[in-house]
């Protein structure tokens, strides 16, 4: 199973559990991965994360145009995907 961990400032969040195929992470409660923010740091439709194939040991992270990026294991990025490998 594959788990993606969130942290603000370098402090743990919480973890979550990636079941979906495709995963959505924002602070609209729509998405699969809902994280409030009160400050509107993170989009309201902010990335999704997307299964390489069945078994969701690979994921691509695809950041929808939010204003701040989306950072993976520490490095930020913009656009495009990113790939992710759970153990």
């Amino acid at each position: 199973m594959s788990y993606l961990v969130i942290t603000r400032s370098g402090e743990f969040v919480r973890e979550v559990s990636l079941t979906g195929l495709i995963v959505g992470v924002g602070r609209d409660a729509r998405n699969e991965v809902c994280l409030p923010s009160e400050t509107n740091d993170m989009s309201r439709f902010h990335a999704v994360l997307v299964a390489k194939d069945d078994s969701a040991n690979q994921y691509f992270v695809r950041d929808l145009s939010s204003v701040r990026g989306v950072r993976v294991n520490g490095t930020r990025f913009t656009s495009g995907c990113w790939k992710i490998t759970t153990p």
